[in-house]
C-alpha cells in the first residue's frame, strides 16, 4: 500500500497545519507550499502561473477543509487498481523522495507503463515544464496499448465536435512552442 504518508505520520506532521489553517488559511497555505514544493514555491508558482498564488490564498479555507485532509488519508494497494491500462508516471528530478518512491511503485503495478523524469522539475512540474510534458504525452499515447482498442474513426469524432487526446495535446504543444 502506498500513500502520501503513513496515517500516523500524516496526523503527527499535518495536524498542526490543519489547526493553523482554522485561524489563518493563507498563512497555512504559504507553509504548505514551502513544505511540499520548496522554499521558493510561492514565488515560483506566481511566476509560472500568474494569479495562481492569489487564488490559492483565496481558497485556502476550502483546501484545508476538504482537499488537504483527503490527500493526507489517500492510499491504495495493487488490488485496488482494477484498470488494465498503460500508465505514464511524470515526476521531476527535484521531486521529494516519497513522490519518487510512489511513482515507481505505481509504475510496477501496470504492464506497459513508462516514466517521464524531467530534469530539475519539482512538485510544480506541470507549470515548470509544460512543453516537455505536452511533447511526451502524444508519444506515449501513440506508442502504447491504450490505442489498440477499437475507437470511432477520427472523422466521426471530428464531425461530432469531439477532439481526440492526440489532437488536444498537439494543440497544446503548438500553443506552448509558438
Amino acid at each position: 500500500t502506498i500513500g502520501l504518508l503513513p496515517p500516523d505520520e500524516a496526523t503527527a506532521r499535518m495536524g498542526g497545519l490543519l489547526r493553523a489553517a482554522q485561524s489563518d488559511g493563507p498563512a497555512a497555505m504559504s507553509t504548505f507550499l514551502r513544505a511540499v514544493c520548496g522554499e521558493d514555491a510561492a514565488a515560483e508558482l506566481d511566476r509560472l502561473v500568474p494569479g495562481a498564488l492569489a487564488e490559492a490564498f483565496a481558497y485556502a479555507d476550502a483546501f484545508f477543509a476538504g482537499e488537504f485532509p483527503a490527500a493526507i488519508r489517500w492510499s491504495f494497494a495493487p488490488e485496488d487498481v482494477r484498470a488494465d491500462l498503460p500508465v505514464l508516471t511524470v515526476r521531476g528530478t527535484a521531486s521529494a523522495p516519497r513522490s519518487v518512491e510512489g511513482a515507481e511503485i505505481v509504475r510496477s503495478w501496470f504492464a506497459g507503463s513508462a516514466s517521464l523524469v524531467l530534469d530539475g522539475a519539482g512538485h510544480l512540474l506541470v507549470a515548470e515544464e509544460p512543453t516537455a510534458i505536452a511533447t511526451r504525452l502524444p508519444e506515449f499515447w501513440n506508442t502504447t496499448a491504450c490505442w489498440e482498442r477499437p475507437a470511432p474513426p477520427r472523422r466521426l469524432l471530428a464531425a461530432a465536435g469531439v477532439a481526440t487526446p492526440v489532437a488536444i495535446m498537439s494543440g497544446a504543444l503548438r500553443a506552448a512552442t509558438g
